[in-house]
This record gives C-alpha cells, sequence and structure tokens, in this order.
C-alpha cells in the first residue's frame, strides 16, 4: 500500500493537475459579489464554474483534497526511505527536501481550512468587532476585541491646482488660466482677477451676536472647495467660485453676478495622494488595550490578526476600511521555504550527494560562470568520470 502511494508517477500527476488548478485560479476571479462574476461571465459559464468550485478554489474541498493526497505521496516517499537506509546512511538531503514539501502542503491545508479573511469598515470615531468576509457567502468574522477608529489623514503631496475660466459672452473672448490664492491676475479687455482666499471645505453659517453671514472650512479635506475671487471689471466686486456647483460659478444666471455678460468657471483638481493612514483603538470591554497607526505597507498586528489599511472614500474623509487577515497556515508555508533550500543544497553538494546528479550539476554550473566547482573524489565510483552520465 506505501509502494503504490509513494509511486512517482502518482506524484507528477497530483502536481500536474495542481499546477492547472492554480493558474484557473489565477484567471478566474476570486471571492467576487454574485452581481460582479455575472458582469464578466454568461449565465451558463457562471452555472458550469460555480458547480466546479472555481470562484472560490483555494478553499473548495477538491482542492484542499489534492493537497492532502499529495501530503500523504510525500509522506510515503518519506517512509520508503527510511525503511530502504540504514541509519547512518539516510540521504538527509531528499528527506529534509521531501519534509520541506509536506510542511509547505501542510500549510496550505491549515490556510485553505482555518484562515480568516475579511474588510473592516470605519468611520471615525466608530467601534466594531464583526467583519464581514471577503469570501462571498462567507461567515462574518467576529473579533475577539473592538476596533474602533481614532482618527483619519489623507497626506498629498501638493495642495491641489485651481483653475478658473473666463467667459466674455459679449465680446466673445475666453480665458483659461491656473491660479494661486493671494495673487493677482491680469486678463483681457482690463479685467483683473484677484484670488483673494481658498477653503476646502466650504460652510457659511450667521454669526449670531453680529448678525453677518461667515464663511470657513469645516475641515481640510476638499468636500467642497471654494475660491473667493475679486473681479475688477465695472463694477468692482467680490464673489465665491464653487468647484462642485459650477451652475453657482456661472456669473450671468444671478447670485453671483458681476456683469451680465462675465462668466467666471472654477475647477479644483486635488494633489496626488503620497498617504493614508488610521489611527486605531483596540478595546475589550470598554477598556482600552492599545492604539496603533496604521498605514499603506504599514500593518499592524493584533491577537494572531493582521490589519491591512486598504481603502478611503474620496467623498468622505471620515471613512477607513481595512483588511483583516489571520491565517495560521502562513508559518508552516514559509518554514518550508526555508527546509526546501537546504535540502537541496544537502543533496547535491553533501558527501552523500549522488554521483550522477553532482556531476550534472557540476557540468552546468561550470558552462554558466565558467570554472570548476571542486567536489570530492569520493563520492564518484571507480567506473564512474565526473561530469558524465552513465546511461
Amino acid at each position: 500500500m506505501i509502494k503504490k502511494l509513494a509511486s512517482l508517477q502518482l506524484f507528477f500527476i497530483l502536481s500536474l493537475i495542481l499546477i492547472v488548478s492554480m493558474i484557473s485560479g489565477t484567471l478566474i476571479p476570486q471571492n467576487l459579489p454574485a452581481e460582479k462574476v455575472q458582469q464578466i461571465f454568461s449565465p451558463s459559464m457562471v452555472k458550469i464554474l460555480s458547480n466546479l468550485g472555481l470562484f472560490n478554489l483555494f478553499h473548495s474541498a477538491w482542492f484542499i483534497g489534492l493537497l492532502v493526497l499529495l501530503g500523504l505521496n510525500t509522506s510515503a516517499c518519506i517512509l520508503m526511505r527510511i525503511q530502504e537506509k540504514k541509519y547512518k546512511s539516510l540521504p538527509w538531503g531528499a528527506l529534509i527536501s521531501h519534509t520541506a514539501i509536506l510542511v509547505i502542503l501542510a500549510g496550505g491545508v491549515t490556510s485553505a481550512l482555518l484562515a480568516e479573511k475579511g474588510v473592516l469598515e470605519l468611520r471615525v470615531k466608530e467601534a466594531n468587532c464583526c467583519v464581514p468576509s471577503s469570501a462571498s457567502n462567507g461567515p462574518t468574522i467576529h473579533l475577539p476585541f473592538q476596533v474602533r477608529l481614532a482618527d483619519f489623514n489623507i497626506d498629498t503631496y501638493s495642495s491641489g491646482q485651481h483653475f478658473i475660466q473666463v467667459k466674455n459672452l459679449k465680446e466673445g473672448w475666453s480665458e483659461s488660466l491656473e491660479v494661486e490664492p493671494g495673487k493677482d491676475y491680469f486678463l483681457k479687455k482690463s479685467v483683473k482677477l484677484n484670488v483673494l482666499r481658498y477653503e476646502p471645505d466650504l460652510r457659511v453659517e450667521k454669526d449670531s451676536a453680529s448678525g453677518e453671514w461667515r464663511a470657513y472650512s469645516a475641515s481640510s479635506f476638499p468636500n467642497n472647495p471654494a475660491l473667493q475671487v475679486e473681479v475688477t471689471a465695472s463694477p468692482t466686486k467680490r464673489v465665491w467660485l464653487f468647484a462642485k456647483f459650477p451652475e453657482l460659478s456661472h456669473l450671468s444666471n444671478g447670485a453671483n453676478s458681476v456683469e451680465k455678460h462675465l462668466d467666471l468657471l472654477y475647477q479644483y483638481v486635488p494633489g496626488k495622494i503620497k498617504q493614508f493612514k488610521s489611527k486605531i483603538e483596540i478595546l475589550k470591554e470598554s477598556q482600552l488595550l492599545v492604539a496603533a497607526e496604521t498605514s499603506v505597507n504599514h500593518p499592524f498586528k493584533f491577537g494572531g490578526y493582521t490589519f491591512y489599511q486598504s481603502g478611503y472614500n474620496p467623498e468622505d474623509p471620515t471613512y477607513s476600511s481595512f483588511q483583516v487577515v489571520k491565517d495560521p497556515g502562513v508559518p508552516l508555508i514559509y518554514a518550508g521555504f526555508i527546509l526546501l533550500p537546504l535540502g537541496l543544497t544537502i543533496s547535491f553538494y553533501g558527501k552523500k550527494s549522488h554521483p550522477v546528479y553532482s556531476g550534472k550539476i557540476r557540468n552546468i554550473l561550470t558552462k554558466i560562470f565558467s570554472s570548476k566547482i571542486p567536489m570530492s573524489n569520493s563520492s564518484f565510483p571507480k567506473d564512474f568520470k565526473k561530469g558524465e552520465d552513465n546511461a
């Protein structure tokens, strides 16, 4: 039974099926919502791929079964090697290499069965312990603690660019220019434009004491970018121009009218985002356990879970989203990838390395680097020439 299970033919068949499966899992979108899947594939194709489990391939029962079978095949190979050799002459390189493959497969099965992955969406001052799964129809992840978003900030390379287009409907000319707050600009026909101030999130309220209207910015986020400009034509007048409400910037239409024939249109181009980061707090029974800051490429780890800064909403400066991951199989996979090159090195360069493999490797590396690699004569039989195949 062990001999059949250790078959090299079985190993290659399973490996080929796994390679084809993983290529399919790369080409076919994984864990997408049903509505997005239906936009990509026809209804008949959706039904076929869904029945085969290809939309959640790496967690499907048949894929896990393949990993288990390959693990049993590798384990059988290890047992066969141990039974065939005495302890002092065991091929340690091959055994370590086989063990590394076994550890990697164990990590893959562990990840497929126990890994948790979801997206946590929060707004400033909001706390939650329930994370919707990234997998379609997947179970909700219940964290053993609460995560609260204390603050959220977006850093940009610049504060943004301001463009104003001036149209003279009577004389039929227009001019577009990039402007900066605090500077004056001279246009055609003695028209002067003075850019007075910029407010990224303009709000207007009436002062209860003086009864006058006061303009201010509610936040530093460009929710409602506005420029106050002074136009010197005939007459001179100050107006507010709104990037998100261009209809209010057409001065011939009423509220911001300088002259019936003069229109101003304001466009705001946000600065390129350099980084967005969140300050989060971990709570348990309303008590603060730890506070930390996370940003793109700087995840935060706590309680076996890793929080990756994943998104923001340009229309809502208080919103932040995190990818939450718990994968106990990752350490096993890393350990396997450390053991694998170690086992291969021992196999090819150890004292007990096989002369055929050693000779072939030596010839290949000699051709690449044009230098000889010293090898022990004791590793070759008397009737075997270095670097040659007995076949």
